[in-house]
């Protein structure tokens, strides 16, 4: 039998961060342990003696008759063996380790030496811990809601609430709990091994809405309250002892609403510390949402019942309910056909309810979301958790909804819809607020960032003019030199505003491929001031891919990243402070890695990253929402992140999207003076900016109009192969020009292009946004003037065959 440990070989030590490798010669029995072999075992330095006995004594009990059939498996004919075992520390704690190994033989069979590697399992451990508490927490959740939608009695809906809770969710124990005129709770439903704690701990008799247990909280502020500790959570103090006794140890309390008021709470057992985390919750809460529709939807039918009975028509007391409801309540027939439906239907809809009635589920949808019919008959079938749709109205507005239904006896389908508008709404407040945020921390680096290169420009401009004076007696390389500053100057400001720009949009802008690479450029431009005087950054663009998304959303996260990494270092480490940007392609991914060496963050903390409001910043400093806004935006796009740290030592995000089929493609570059001369007509109300505009268009045959009213009149007497006009000027702007021409009728408006810097109103916005013509964005240079004059005409002539006279 085997008689000591294998390890790999020394090729091998390392492989694995936080691993040890070992060895057993076989003939010989000697066995040898690369360092680090105590860290995995909770052992001092020197601790382990490397004995194939003292490591077998650290392993589980439980777990040391499968070690050895693994060990003597290989020996017996197997090259190669992978296993994950526990070991128990000196302190009395269990840890999980995994392990593989590799056999060598000699020429005739027999073994020679076996090696192999040791590493802790523990993140992987709480991964598929956390996963698995996941999935039991969505079954109860599916399956809590199937039996609300089938049962339509209040406490067989309770009763199978706690009972589904803790058979499908595995946890210890659950109750629903609902408050009398009293102020206190009353239990009328529960479930698992409580054994009289409810009577002894005091819960259910003598609570008031101003208690301060988790019940009592819940209640009072109408929220998830979870404490994932029993035994150290002061907020539990007056019901641990009993609590612990019957091996309590996590709880969730989840207000339960009626009409939108707080009346009951449903509490939930853990036998184990940290079972609830943010995922849990927020599934936890949405069921408690569900149970609190139940309990309206349960108000609903008694108050139709009652109905039913007063007037003896029960068919038509129920669709009196219905057509007073405010929600959307609508049948369908197996095929997703519309049936019947009540007034909320036709309001939110648009359409008059002879215009619905026989209609496709499916055609009130945008196209993207065409599956909606099946789906819906599909969710009705499984129920499943509601599901997020845009609705198109008549009038052509859109409507997001959440759609839940239920299939009838008879294989028809009821469905509810509830305008979730206004929620998308705030959301889409919180994302801009967030992003304002972002501009207020960076708007003084960024003043600074702009002084630094305009300040060069007008030194440089200075003395170009003194040269041009002869004052100076500088020669052409001198004043060449000059303008080389001025332009890199200007280049600089413009790279900056652009960002700027960009990220200060109020709307989200379209969804598409959009290049990464520039956008990660762009956040590390803006927050570049604040990371001059803190850290050294390094930035390492593989990828050339595009990815899908919104170029504001992307910038926002980005933003967030890079300045808060800027945040984690320390001044006075500055030689030492790095910031790492990199791009890479990993599969049908582009990954964005944003690294610093900074403080780090506390392991406590780390779980919390992510969630809404949670900061460590001191108050005043931060709003909690940036993290959490970014896992938002990059989830929306079907993207991950993730955060490694490490105390100290630094923090890594990681964040991984999708890649289009497209990458990066280069620019066509068409020289100045190889480009063939054209006439050209410059629109704008700047003298300055028109004037240097023509001298930069020298060799084109150029005219001025200062005005929209002068371009007029000289376009009434001729034709211009390209009109370069401003977008907003006073009197006739770009676009009054643009409609002028358009019922001229001579198709002049196709040769458009329109010069803006960034101001727009209202109708500009809207212009701008149907893309009809052209946009150059001020400031530009003289190489991207010529591309889209090129451009603008080789499309008109290969569309036409006409070249203006």
């Amino acid at each position: 039998m085997f008689q000591s440990p294998p390890a790999f070989a020394h090729s091998l030590d390392g492989a694995v961060p936080g691993s040890s490798t070992w060895s057993w010669e076989v003939p010989t029995g000697h066995v040898s342990w690369s360092a680090g072999i105590e860290a995995l075992f909770g052992l001092p330095d020197g601790g382990f003696d490397g004995t194939f006995e003292a490591y077998l004594a650290l392993i589980h009990p439980e777990d040391r008759a499968y070690f050895q059939a693994v060990i003597a498996r290989t020996i017996a004919g197997e090259d190669d063996y992978v296993m994950s075992h526990r070991v128990s520390w000196p302190d009395g704690s269990v840890h999980w380790i995994d392990g593989r190994g590799h056999l060598e033989r000699d020429g005739e069979g027999r073994p020679l030496r076996l090696s192999g590697i040791v590493w802790t399992a523990e993140a992987r451990k709480l991964a598929d811990a956390k996963v698995t508490h996941l999935r039991r927490v969505e079954a109860v959740a599916a399956a809590v809601r199937k039996e609300l939608l089938r049962v339509r009695d209040e406490s067989t809906a309770f009763a199978h609430a706690c009972r589904i809770a803790v058979e499908h969710g595995h946890f210890h124990a659950a109750w629903i709990g609902l408050v009398d005129a009293n102020g206190q709770v009353k239990v009328v439903a529960r479930a698992g091994a409580l054994d009289g704690y409810l009577d002894e701990a005091a819960i259910a008799s003598d609570l008031s809405l101003g208690g301060r247990g988790p019940v009592g909280l819940s209640l009072r502020g109408g929220e998830a309250v979870v404490i994932n500790d029993v035994e150290r959570d002061e907020v539990f103090v007056p019901w641990r002892e009993p609590a612990l006794r019957r091996g309590l140890r996590g709880c969730g309390a989840l207000p339960l609403r009626r009409a939108g008021r707080v009346v009951g709470v449903m509490v939930i057992y853990a036998a184990e510390e940290n079972r609830f985390d943010i995922d849990q919750v927020r599934l936890f809460s949405g069921l408690a949402d569900d149970i609190g529709f139940e309990l309206d939807a349960i108000d609903e039918t008694e108050r139709r019942r009652a109905a039913e009975q007063a007037l003896r028509e029960s068919e038509e007391r129920y669709r009196a309910l219905v057509e007073q409801a405010s929600d959307a309540i609508f049948l369908l027939d197996p095929q997703g056909t519309f049936v019947e439906v009540n007034a909320a239907t036709c309001t939110m809809t648009g359409f008059a309810r002879d215009e619905i009635i026989g209609r496709g589920i499916g055609a009130l949808f945008e196209s993207s979301a065409q599956a909606a019919g099946p789906l819906v008959l599909r969710a009705a079938q499984d129920g499943v958790a509601p599901l997020d749709r845009r609705l198109v109205r008549k009038d052509g507005d859109f409507v997001d909804i959440e759609i839940s239904a239920v299939e009838l006896a008879d294989g028809r389908v009821q469905a509810y819809a509830r305008d979730v508008t206004a929620r998308k709404v705030v959301q889409q407040r919180l994302i801009v607020a967030d992003r304002l945020a972002s501009l207020g921390r960076l708007a003084a680096g960024v003043a600074h960032e702009i002084n630094n290169p305009l300040t060069y420009i007008s030194l440089s401009l200075e003395r170009i003019e003194r040269c041009a004076d002869g004052d100076d007696g500088a020669e052409l390389g001198h004043i060449r030199s000059a303008a080389t500053d001025a332009r890199d100057g200007v280049d600089r400001v413009r790279g900056i505003v652009r960002s700027l720009g960009t990220l200060s949009r109020q709307e989200d802008g379209p969804v598409g491929a959009v290049d990464l690479r520039s956008i990660v450029e762009g956040a590390v431009r803006l927050a570049e001031n604040r990371l001059r005087h803190r850290a050294r950054v390094v930035a390492q663009f593989e990828s050339s891919r595009l990815v899908r998304g919104s170029e504001l959303r992307l910038g926002q996260v980005f933003v967030n990243l890079v300045v808060n990494a800027a945040d984690a270092f320390e001044e006075a480490r500055f030689e030492k402070n790095e910031l790492l940007v990199r791009t890479r392609d990993e599969g049908d991914h582009v990954v964005v890695i944003v690294r610093d060496n900074g403080v780090g963050i506390a392991p406590e903390n780390l779980g919390r990253i992510f969630d809404p409001f949670f900061t460590t910043k001191p108050v005043g400093e931060g709003t909690g929402l940036g993290l959490a806004i970014c896992h938002a935006i990059v989830s929306a796009f079907d993207g991950r992140i993730d955060v490694d740290s490490r105390p100290g030592e630094g923090t890594t995000f990681r964040v991984s999207l999708p890649a289009e089929v497209r990458t990066r493609s280069s620019e066509r570059r068409v020289s100045p003076r190889c480009a063939r001369a054209r006439r050209i007509l410059v629109v704008d109300d700047e003298p300055r900016l028109a004037a240097r505009l023509a001298a930069s268009l020298a060799h084109h045959d150029v005219t001025v109009a200062a005005s929209g009213e002068e371009a007029l009149e000289i376009l009434s007497r001729g034709n211009y192969e390209c009109i370069l006009c401003d977008l907003m000027m006073p009197g006739v702007s770009g676009i009054a020009l643009h409609a002028a021409l358009v019922r001229a009728g001579r198709g002049q408006e196709r040769r458009m292009i329109l010069m803006t810097g960034g101001a727009f109103d209202a109708e500009a916005k809207a212009f701008v946004a149907r893309g009809v013509v052209p946009i150059l964005d001020k400031p530009f240079s003289v190489e991207e003037c010529e591309l889209a004059i090129a451009a603008l005409c080789e499309r008109e002539e290969s569309s036409s065959g006409i070249v203006a006279s």
